[in-house]
């Protein structure tokens, strides 16, 4: 899927008003959904935080429109009936958005995407970016 939203409506455009930095979430529901591993990869602590959720809390989301498909590595796929589970990280500048890209191998196995999660205590719910699996077969990161 390729994203033909304009930047008004991505996610990175809340930062970008006035000269703002960009800010992205992901929306985290394999092996980034391991705060452990999504510091090791972007280099700092990344669980979005928001001010109408405990700080500190791992922020729970949810996504319609995708599934979650595990073969052999967690993948989402989209499906006008799916939902999946997961967590937001962010938010996340574009340097840290290119780190994530470098371990989602994207464009190769994963396609980045445009989302909207629903996401517990925030009632306006949040654009996100999704990492969705391509057709191509690996069997282990950095394959």
């Amino acid at each position: 899927m390729t994203d033909t939203r304009t930047t008004a409506q991505t996610p990175a455009a809340a930062g970008n008003a006035a000269g703002a930095a960009r800010r992205h979430y992901i929306f985290a529901y394999g092996s980034l959904a391991d705060p452990l591993r999504a510091e090791s990869i972007i280099g700092r602590a990344c669980q979005a935080t928001f001010p109408e959720v405990a700080d500190g809390q791992h922020v729970s989301a949810r996504v319609s429109r995708f599934r979650r498909e595990a073969s052999p590595l967690a993948h989402a796929v989209p499906d006008p009936a799916g939902t999946m589970d997961g967590y937001i990280l962010g938010p996340l500048t574009d340097d840290e958005l290119v780190r994530l890209d470098r371990y989602e191998d994207a464009p190769r196995f994963y396609a980045r995407d445009v989302c909207w999660a629903t996401v517990d205590g925030l009632p306006a719910g949040l654009a996100c970016w999704i990492y969705i699996g391509r057709t191509v077969t690996r069997t282990t990161p950095g394959d």
